[in-house]
Formats: C-alpha cells, sequence, structure tokens
C-alpha cells in the first residue's frame, strides 16, 4: 500500500518491512555487493598470464638446478656417509674422517627432505659446485656480512662463512670500491695566545667563494669574498689578515691546490718568506 504525502509517493510500514527481507547487506563499500562475474579485462588477463608464464619457469629452472644438487651430493662420498648417520645413528666423532667431522657438530639439524641432503632450511651443497655458489652470493659485489646473511637463508657447508670472508676480502672490485678506515681523531694543542696557531679552508656559498682563517685561540673568524681560485688571490688576502692581527706561528690547511705545499707555490714561498710553519692535513684523513 502507498500513500501520498507532499507530491511523493510513501511506503507505508508493512511494505517497507516485507520489502526489507530482500535486502543485501551492506559491505564497505557499497550497499550492494558487485556481480559474481565481472567483464573480463584483456590487458589485466595478459598480464597474469605473463606473470604467471614468468614464476613457472623460474621454478623450473629451481627443480633442475636442485636435481643436478641432489645427484651430486649422492656422487660425493663423504655427503653419502653424512646422509646415512643422519638415518642410522652418528659413529663416535673420533671414528669419523677429518671431513665426517665438520659435520658432527650440526648433526641434529642434518636430514634428507625430497632426496636433498639439507641442514634445516638450508641445501648442503656438494664441494663440486661450491664455488659457483660463491660466485652466485657475491654477484652484487655485497660486502661480507650481506652475502653471510644471503647464504643462512638458502646453502650450507663446512666452513662457508670463512670461504665468503676471504672471497670479499680478495675481491678486486670490492678492494678498489671499498671506503678508507676512519682514524681516531687527533686533537691539537691549545695555543697560548692569539693569532699563534690559525686554520684556513675555502668555501662555496650562493655561487661565489670565500676564504676563511680562524684563530684557534680566540675562534675569530676572518672571512674573505675570493674573484679568482688561484694561490695568488689567496696569498693577497691572508697579507692582509696578519698585518691586521699579526703573523702566526702556524698555519693550517688541507691539501687544496692553492695550499699545497711545493717548490714553486705562491703560499709555499709565502710562508717562507713570512716565516710561520704550514701544516697539512693527510689525503681523505681530515682527521
Amino acid at each position: 500500500m502507498m500513500t501520498k504525502h507532499r507530491g511523493a509517493i510513501v511506503l507505508v510500514d508493512d511494505e517497507i518491512a516485507e520489502l526489507g527481507k530482500d535486502l543485501i547487506t551492506a559491505d564497505t563499500l557499497s550497499r550492494q555487493p558487485l556481480p559474481d562475474h565481472l567483464p573480463e579485462d584483456e590487458e589485466l588477463q595478459e598480464e597474469v598470464e605473463h606473470f604467471v608464464r614468468s614464476i613457472v619457469l623460474h621454478q623450473s629452472k629451481t627443480d633442475d638446478r636442485l636435481a643436478k644438487i641432489a645427484l651430486n651430493q649422492k656422487l660425493e662420498p663423504t655427503l653419502q656417509n653424512v646422509a646415512f648417520y643422519s638415518k642410522n645413528g652418528w659413529l663416535v666423532k673420533c671414528q669419523l674422517s677429518p671431513l665426517e667431522r665438520s659435520f658432527y657438530d650440526v648433526r641434529d639439524e642434518i636430514g634428507e627432505d625430497n632426496g636433498l641432503l639439507m641442514r634445516g632450511l638450508r641445501v648442503i651443497i656438494p664441494s663440486n659446485m661450491r664455488k659457483d655458489v660463491l660466485n652466485r652470493i657475491h654477484a652484487g659485489h655485497q660486502g661480507i656480512t650481506k652475502c653471510r646473511a644471503r647464504a643462512k637463508d638458502h646453502v650450507w657447508w663446512p666452513g662457508i662463512g670463512q670461504e665468503i670472508q676471504d672471497m670479499v676480502k680478495t675481491c678486486e672490485k670490492c678492494i678498489e670500491n671499498q671506503p678508507p678506515k676512519h682514524e681516531p681523531l687527533i686533537p691539537n694543542d691549545f695555543p697560548e695566545r692569539s693569532w699563534q696557531k690559525v686554520g684556513k679552508d675555502l668555501f662555496h656559498y650562493e655561487g661565489s667563494e670565500y676564504l676563511v682563517v680562524v684563530d684557534y685561540f680566540s675562534r675569530f673568524i676572518e672571512v674573505v669574498r675570493l674573484t679568482k681560485l688561484s694561490s695568488e688571490a689567496v696569498v693577497d688576502h691572508c697579507k692582509a689578515i696578519f698585518a691586521r692581527h699579526g703573523i702566526p706561528d702556524i698555519v693550517i690547511s688541507d691539501n687544496g691546490p692553492q695550499f699545497r705545499p711545493s717548490t714553486t707555490s705562491d703560499f709555499t714561498k709565502f710562508a717562507s718568506e713570512v716565516g710561520f710553519r704550514h701544516i697539512t692535513s693527510s689525503p681523505k684523513h681530515p682527521q
């Protein structure tokens, strides 16, 4: 039954209750769920099929590799004995061969799974395949810690940690890109008076180059804008600063081209003429 109220059609309470039985429970996104069968999106379907094919292909390669490992495990006498001991019980350690003893301490973790000799969840790699596995672990030239972490999730054999360490330490590419070791900071002796010891450096700020000179005693700073990045320009400004404050006994700087000591350097000649000692920091080791 329907009634009209101010131009609108309104259902009476009984009819509303009757229709309410057919309403679907509201979900998070709508008052009614979507149909069971959506129209297929051809592009999405193609992407899904490609993804599935890639997984199957990868799985096929993985299965082939595991089958090769299982075959080589069965061909290696030491691993054959280890597999036998894991099933039938281990001999006393002194009765084992030297190679078999390297498995003795982890004997409770060793077992077979689908024909593969495992230590826990890690595959035990035969000796003739270990070099190839090491190269795969170190393919990205990661450090010792990261390579060990990769191996810890998948593979194992006695002494694998030491072999990873030796491989990374002797890798030419890793040695070439290794950052320099941090040396301990060497504190400077505190001077007895102002402008006895000063430090200087160049810096770039908002498109301009500057020379900064700092007194080690008072921490007073002189900053000068440079029009040229040359030893001659640096010497000219140093002469003006020393004329105001006095000639220091020691001047400390880095090994920049403007300060680098040499017989032909303007700054070296300036230090000799004026009579101060010029000390430079070691390259790559400003500490």
